[in-house]
């Protein structure tokens, strides 16, 4: 944790894989990249980074450069990265619930068991289009976009949907978002 300019507490994590490290030596002996380059954008990263457990493997020092970010950084597992486990993804909008149990989704049928893993990039991705300060103000955002296209749907139905109409049109949505179709039920608070 660091203390910004405006005195708020912020706190970033990076995570450095072998396979990165690999690339990037690769990057660099091919004269894509230069080591410099690399060391900066990391230590610009590792100077507002808190991580865990034991010292850095020594090759992944040897290519990141000498400084005091780079010591400071420590080699942590999945958990202390922040990455346990992949975000699970509601694929019908949580903050519509009541709207999906008037066309049918209770129980067994909860939207809670309408959810997929996706990777913290692609989750973001869907939700923020890449620019978290868009959030979900863009357009192509999955909760508008996925509504737009039920509502619009129901508009031209002159009815309520079904559960399975819903479901097929988020389905289309899906394979556009390149998003898994094998559902998960949520574990979350």
């Amino acid at each position: 944790m660091v203390m910004g300019n405006n005195g708020v507490m912020m706190g970033t994590r990076i995570v450095v894989s072998a396979e990165w490290v690999e690339m990037m030596q690769r990057l660099v002996r091919e004269g894509v990249l230069s080591l410099p380059a690399i060391s900066a954008a990391v230590r610009i990263q590792a100077s507002q980074m808190m991580m865990a457990h034991g010292e850095l493997p020594r090759g992944v020092r040897e290519a990141l450069g000498d400084g005091p970010e780079v010591r400071g950084m420590r080699v942590t597992d999945s958990a202390g990265a922040g990455m346990a486990e992949p975000p699970r993804h509601h694929v019908l909008p949580k903050e519509f619930r009541e709207w999906f149990e008037k066309r049918g989704f209770t129980g067994d049928m909860d939207i809670d068991q309408f959810c997929v893993k996706l990777e913290q990039a692609h989750h973001q991705a869907i939700h923020g289009g890449g620019d978290w300060k868009l959030g979900r103000t863009w357009p192509g955002e999955w909760n508008r976009m996925v509504m737009k296209a039920l509502y619009d749907a129901e508009t031209r139905a002159g009815r309520m949907l079904t559960r399975n109409a819903i479901l097929r049109i988020v389905a289309n949505n899906m394979k556009r978002y390149r998003s898994p179709m094998n559902f998960v039920p949520w574990r979350g608070p």
